[in-house]
């Protein structure tokens, strides 16, 4: 199942039938949808993370989540120190906030987290990021970090579904279960 197909199938199951979804994923770097009726508004950003037999199935049952905070990590390993002189020609204000995970730039209320396994969906996560941001930001301290180079150098963090509190998070099972 497409992903919006399954987002718009969710929203219209868990808050109400009558929303129009509006897909914003190429036109602001703030949230990817907006949910609303009449004069409620819900923003969401959406991560889908696909898991494949052979390559990274391993991953799919660590019950974690991957927040992103640089996404572009050799964009700021040039060997030359910035100043007020030089800082213009070696940095572009647009790639800069390219580089920045898009949890720092998110604005959305809600956050949902989507696992596929072999292209089939596996696993829904709802979660008050709003909430969750403020949570996050103080317990950074508290997570490990996961470095991928395999597309544009990023580092995430690793947050177990555990270590969430209850009343951020909200699982659902492929049958559409909560958990």
């Amino acid at each position: 199942m497409e992903t919006i197909k399954l987002i718009q199938s969710y929203i219209k199951r868990e808050y109400g039938e009558d929303f129009t979804i509006t897909d914003c994923e190429d036109r602001n770097n703030l949230f990817d949808i907006n949910a609303h009726k009449h004069n409620m508004h819900i923003r969401i950003e959406y991560k889908r993370r696909d898991f494949i037999t052979g390559e990274n199935e391993r991953y799919l049952d660590e019950n974690d989540i991957l927040i992103e905070l640089v996404q572009k990590v050799p964009y700021f390993t040039n060997n030359k120190t910035p100043t007020n002189g030089n800082v213009n020609n070696l940095y572009n204000p647009d790639k800069i906030n390219k580089s920045i995970g898009w949890f720092y730039k998110c604005n959305a209320d809600r956050l949902f987290y989507i696992k596929f396994f072999n292209g089939n969906y596996h696993e829904f996560i709802d979660m008050d990021f709003i909430l969750f941001k403020g949570w996050f930001l103080n317990n950074i301290d508290n997570f490990e970090l996961q470095y991928s180079n395999k597309t544009t150098g990023t580092i995430n963090s690793k947050v177990p579904y555990s270590k969430i509190p209850k009343p951020i998070i909200r699982i659902f099972d492929k049958n559409g279960k909560m958990v």
